[in-house]
């Protein structure tokens, strides 16, 4: 038998008995009996083996000891922070409670104000709405408020420039979704109206700090690709004469695409109906453009350099010597070793194809064969209007 101050009796036999009957599984089945509710007593009558009943009796000393040396604290916190403290279901309280073993109690909701009273003291409310009350061991009780108070939101403000805030917000709001889930803060950007660049960032002390690093890393980031954008765009115009166009772009952009890929670079040559059809323009890092610069040149001074042989032919049988498809002309180019530059509709003599190769022999046999091609293809073509031409005696007729 021992003697526990009844004023603790509550605790141990709280929880449907959950104390005693740990103590009971510890100590080899001892049985502690309590007196039963309503009796006046301090006596607690443990019965088992000698040795099971004396560690049940010190564990409960123990207990008692924790018990009379527990305190109740109380942690003053704005009531509007209260919901925001306990976090998503009480998490965060749970967190703590759990963490520094102690009790922690929330006041009661503000009731609405009554007559005007606006703090709310006609009620006997008012600064008490704010007192959270801890309970547990002193040293425990203040290490839980001081983690209570660490969730008090805060405001603080992060400097980013007016021109970045859209690459922060991201598409749809992704980004700015994304820093406040990931740092549990609320981050408010101001309005392209009021081109500010005060960015407002909420939530615990710990977290705002987090997100404030975060944001800076992010305007870092930003810094760093806007100066790389700008030494990119560094530009480069070149003429070239406009027959040379088609083989800096190649087939179906084959060379063009090369030299942009190769050299990292944008290379934009005029349209048609440019009046300055001419000029090639380079945007890209300095060395590099200047490096597609070269490659351009090396390619037009290729063709500058070809042997080259201008013949008319009859426009009416281009698209003959072209053959389906240009199958045809690559041929002859292909047999020949040589490039045939066909007129276009556009061109001041339709007639006028212009053969390119570096060797003398192989451009004249080329330019010998197109000339028997277009014989032979405009005697088709006579032949071919003579048969659709109606017969002169059925005319007479």
């Amino acid at each position: 038998m021992m003697t526990v101050d009844p004023k603790h009796h509550r605790y141990v036999v709280a929880r449907r008995g959950a104390v005693l009957r740990s103590i009971g599984d510890e100590f080899g089945g001892v049985v502690v009996s309590f007196p039963r509710p309503g009796v006046t007593s301090d006596k607690v009558t443990l019965k088992g083996a000698k040795d099971c009943v004396e560690a049940a009796r010190q564990r409960i000393v123990e207990l008692v000891a924790d018990l009379e040396s527990q305190v109740t604290i109380e942690c003053k916190i704005e009531q509007v922070h209260h919901r925001t403290i306990m976090g998503l279901r009480g998490g965060n309280v749970q967190n703590i409670t759990s963490k520094h073993n102690v009790q922690i109690k929330f006041p009661e909701k503000a009731k609405p104000m009554v007559n005007g009273d606006v703090n709310g003291t006609a009620n006997g409310h008012g600064a008490e709405n704010d007192i959270i009350r801890i309970s547990g061991k002193r040293e425990n009780c203040e290490a839980a408020a001081e983690a209570l108070k660490a969730l008090v939101p805060i405001n603080i403000e992060v400097q980013v420039p007016f021109e970045f805030h859209r690459f922060i917000i991201g598409q749809k709001g992704v980004g700015v979704r994304h820093l406040m889930n990931e740092h549990d803060v609320n981050i408010k950007v101001p309005s392209s109206e009021e081109k500010s660049s005060t960015i407002i960032v909420t939530g615990a002390p710990a977290n705002v700090q987090t997100a404030k690093l975060a944001l800076e890393d992010r305007v870092t980031e930003l810094e760093g690709e806007k100066a790389d954008k700008e030494l990119k765009s560094y530009e480069i115009k070149i003429q070239v004469n406009p027959e040379y166009h088609p083989k800096i772009i190649g087939r179906r952009g084959a060379v063009i695409t090369e030299l942009r890929k190769q050299y990292d670079v944008n290379i934009q040559l005029p349209k048609r109906d440019d009046k300055d059809d001419s000029t090639i323009t380079i945007t890209g890092y300095e060395k590099k453009a200047n490096e597609a610069r070269a490659a351009i040149l090396a390619i037009v001074n290729e063709f500058e350099s070809l042997i080259k042989e201008e013949v008319r032919i009859n426009h009416r049988v281009h698209s003959m010597i072209i053959g389906r498809r240009g199958a045809g002309i690559r041929k002859i180019m292909q047999d020949y070793q040589v490039d045939i530059k066909m007129p276009r509709e556009s061109d001041p003599d339709p007639d006028l194809v212009l053969i390119m190769g570096t060797n003398e022999d192989n451009v004249l046999d080329c330019k010998d064969h197109l000339l028997n091609c277009a014989e032979e293809y405009e005697q088709e073509v006579i032949d071919k209007e003579q048969y659709m031409k109606p017969s002169t005696k059925n005319n007479d007729a």
